[in-house]
């Protein structure tokens, strides 16, 4: 179809590749990681990368978790590390989430930034009917809260070049002041409130080192090896088929079922497992599952009926995973950094915004100012009205003594 808009490439300007920036704010040299570069030379103002944006608000981010997996008392109450990879404003609840490809790779610098952020701009020369039916310009007359609450409808986001980018140049956006600031105050306490375990290391980065080949030492440990444990944010989880209802009928009255891995073709079930022995000759385990890690299951797999424990022999090396303990990976560390980047001042449009609410002391200040106000009104009024009946009465005590004195006169003509 020749009327068709050219196909549009989406990375037909940018790549990515490691970074030679450090970050901004460290006193010691430390690598940004990866960013995203130019693939070619582009002009000021040119569109450099398109991204949608899926808008959500902010509580929709907060962890809460309960201590006994169903609903009590707060664990742990903390934002989702995904808060870095959003914009937003520090006066709207409103977050813009993008998850366009890419993008997420330009790295912040607030003295070099070549490119800023602005709304999508539909071209008739350059986009499809679907980044038109995407762009919803209505969003923009509703408040934040409807617009969080507005399923199917999103928004786009354009890169703008600030100058002209040379070929192999990495892109950098200003994160904004708030950003700034908060990254200021994480660097000056990181140090203090980070993992006390200086060893620490998270499970895939375990499995990584020592899961290498059949002449290292095995990855799964058991009750047998006391002498390399796994790190104390580590554990083993198991997969296996949860137990049926005949499988308890069998076993009726008895705390501790044993069976065989192997008894089933499918294993849905993955759950905290002790593994209690390995057979070096058939490279299996015995597992043992626990009644009391219920909880972190769904229904269907959980233990029930008084059964306390579950062995299973037979379990192959691949029906163990080595895991991180619940609530022990970067996302609930309270050190870890947590802050959206910000959007231009005027980026959002006043119906995002917060109702500006007053405090208790300004209001007060405010009923006092108004209070004198009236009551200065009051006064002024009041002497404005005594002013005026001074004058009637005595302009009428004036026409009183006329009249008087005309009547004196005529009695004595008379």
């Amino acid at each position: 179809d020749d009327d068709a808009p050219p196909p549009v490439c989406l990375d037909q300007n940018v790549r990515v590749q490691a970074s030679s920036m450090i970050v901004e704010g460290t006193a010691r040299s430390q690598p940004i990681g990866h960013g995203l570069f130019a693939k070619k030379s582009l002009k000021k103002d040119s569109v450099v990368i398109s991204t949608p944006l899926f808008p959500i608000h902010r509580k929709e981010l907060k962890i809460r978790i309960s201590n006994d997996g169903i609903g009590g008392v707060d664990m742990y109450h903390q934002q989702q590390l995904l808060l870095n990879y959003a914009y937003g404003h520090p006066r709207s609840n409103l977050l813009l989430l993008p998850f366009g490809p890419l993008v997420n790779y330009i790295n912040h610098h607030s003295d070099d930034a070549n490119v800023a952020i602005q709304w999508h701009e539909i071209s008739a020369a350059t986009s499809s009917g679907d980044r038109q039916d995407y762009h919803h310009s209505e969003l923009f007359e509703l408040s934040g809260e409807k617009v969080s609450n507005t399923h199917g409808k999103g928004l786009m986001m354009d890169f703008v070049a600030l100058r002209d980018i040379k070929e192999g140049e990495e892109l950098l956006l200003d994160y904004g002041p708030e950003w700034r600031e908060a990254w200021a105050e994480h660097q000056r306490t990181y140090e203090q409130q980070q993992h006390q375990d200086t060893n620490y290391m998270s499970a895939q980065d375990y499995a990584e080192i020592y899961n290498t080949n059949e002449n290292e030492a095995p990855i799964i440990r058991t009750l047998e090896d006391d002498d390399v444990p796994y790190p104390d944010n580590m554990s083993t989880e198991c997969f296996y088929h949860g137990l049926r209802k005949q499988d308890y009928k069998a076993f009726e009255g008895d705390q501790i079922i044993y069976g065989s891995w192997e008894d089933h073709s499918s294993h849905f079930c993955f759950l905290p497992c002790q593994v209690l022995s390995r057979d070096d000759e058939t490279n299996t385990y015995t597992v043992r599952f626990s009644a009391s890690d219920n909880y972190l299951e769904i229904p269907k797999c959980r233990l029930k009926h008084g059964v306390q424990a579950l062995e299973l022999n037979d379990v192959p090396y691949d029906g163990i995973r080595v895991v991180d303990k619940p609530f022990t990976t970067d996302m609930f560390m309270n050190s870890a950094f947590r802050h959206e980047i910000g959007v231009p001042e005027n980026f959002f449009p006043e119906q995002w915004m917060k109702k500006k609410l007053r405090h208790k002391g300004q209001e007060k200040e405010e009923k006092d100012r108004t209070f004198t106000r009236k009551t200065n009104k009051s006064t002024r009024e009041e002497s404005i009205g005594l002013e005026e009946f001074l004058a009637n009465v005595a302009e009428k005590s004036h026409d009183e003594k006329g009249n008087s004195e005309e009547s004196v006169s005529s009695a004595t003509e008379e």
